[in-house]
């Protein structure tokens, strides 16, 4: 049913497994969106290639350019997915808040537990989770040279609050030339 990541040679992900790197690849594709906002994406969220929602943790409205990879991840979950959800996470109509709230977090712990198995096949030794997901969409963007205000709008914050939390240079030798070229290396 789901796909199938082979790393070294020996297959890693089973269909439950390929669901949580799935949901990470997901939150990268669609700006380090927070797991909490994935589990309740709703598809009336989604329109003209873009996702607008308010954010759950900070009650911030994020307006998302839906990527290609992202779109590809909605789709192939479409048929799976329980009313109007985009994944299927939420599966019960009637359960209460407290239990969509445990279900958010055995998937958190899910996803967290599926990419610490990869790290270790990939021999990675830092520490990834779901939430790295935010850091590193952020950063990336950033050296890209993203203006910050395009970012926050996207990420559902302020630029204050990105370089603040979520922002780590992401290549420190191309800056360390860059500088050296800015700077010269006068002799």
């Amino acid at each position: 049913m789901g796909t199938k990541v082979t790393l070294r040679h020996k297959p890693i992900t089973n269909g439950r497994e390929s669901l949580y790197l799935d949901l990470f690849l997901f939150s990268y594709y669609a700006c380090g969106m927070s797991p909490i906002d994935i589990c309740f994406l709703e598809h009336k969220r989604i329109k003209d290639g873009m996702i607008v929602y308010e954010r759950i943790k900070s009650d911030r409205i994020a307006r998302i350019v839906l990527t290609d990879k992202a779109s590809a991840l909605i789709d192939k979950y479409h048929d799976e997915a329980y009313m109007n959800f985009v994944f299927p996470i939420i599966k019960k109509c009637r359960l209460t808040q407290k239990q969509q709230y445990g279900r958010v977090e055995r998937i958190i712990t899910h996803v967290n537990g599926t990419l610490r198995k990869i790290c270790r096949h990939l021999g990675i030794t830092e520490h990834v989770t779901w939430t790295s997901a935010r850091s590193s969409f952020i950063s990336r963007t950033v050296d890209e040279g993203y203006h910050p205000l395009q970012i926050a709008e996207q990420a559902g914050n302020s630029p204050q609050t990105i370089y603040k939390h979520y922002y780590t240079i992401t290549n420190r030798e191309a800056m360390r030339e860059g500088m050296n070229r800015l700077f010269g290396n006068k002799k």
